[in-house]
């Protein structure tokens, strides 16, 4: 299984929040800047993010950055894919 295929359906088991945190932190944002978007302490996003990193078995922000364009690429890819007609 590659990394694409590893990662994709953990993201899904994701809670919206960790997602979000995720996300933020793939932008670049500072664990700190995180609790302030999103109304958290600091201390929260690390857990999240430690929850996030164990969940997609990676161990850092770069790694994390590359799973999620991974799994943006393929909903993307999905979107554009024509749908397949019925057998008449």
């Amino acid at each position: 299984m590659n990394l694409l295929s590893a990662n994709a359906e953990p993201l899904r088991a994701l809670t919206r929040r960790r997602r979000q945190v995720a996300k933020l932190a793939c932008r670049g944002l500072s664990n700190r800047e995180i609790a302030e978007k999103l109304g958290l302490i600091e201390g929260t996003v690390k857990v999240h993010l430690h929850a996030v990193y164990e969940k997609l078995n990676i161990h850092s922000r770069t790694k994390l950055a590359i799973a999620l364009m991974k799994v943006q690429q393929v909903k993307g890819a999905e979107r554009g894919k024509p749908k397949a007609r019925a057998a008449a």
